[in-house]
């Protein structure tokens, strides 16, 4: 019996530099489409978030981005569960 759950192929991570950390390369999205998917209520930009990271995921095909952005049930679900998956991932628990 096979694990479903497991990964189909493994990657190493290469470290980054402190300059390459800090650039951030935004692929150009068809018309009409929204940029990003956000909480409701949107979080409020004016609070300070030191100490936090902006962070991007890039989806596959089959998690493309005119699904996530066209169904409301799919961008909801990446809000709510993105952070348990990066907890899971890392071996970490939630604040």
């Amino acid at each position: 019996m096979t694990d479903p759950d497991a990964a189909t192929t493994t990657e190493s991570v290469e470290s980054v530099t402190a300059t390459q950390a800090g650039v951030v390369i935004q692929s150009a999205l068809p018309s009409g489409l929204a940029t990003r998917i956000v909480t409701q209520p949107p979080l409020d930009l004016s609070q300070d978030f030191t100490g936090y990271t902006l962070v991007s995921f890039l989806f596959d095909q089959w998690l493309n981005w005119p699904f996530v952005v066209q169904d409301a049930k799919a961008s909801t679900q990446i809000i709510a569960y993105m952070p348990l998956l990066i907890q899971a991932a890392l071996g970490i628990t939630g604040a």
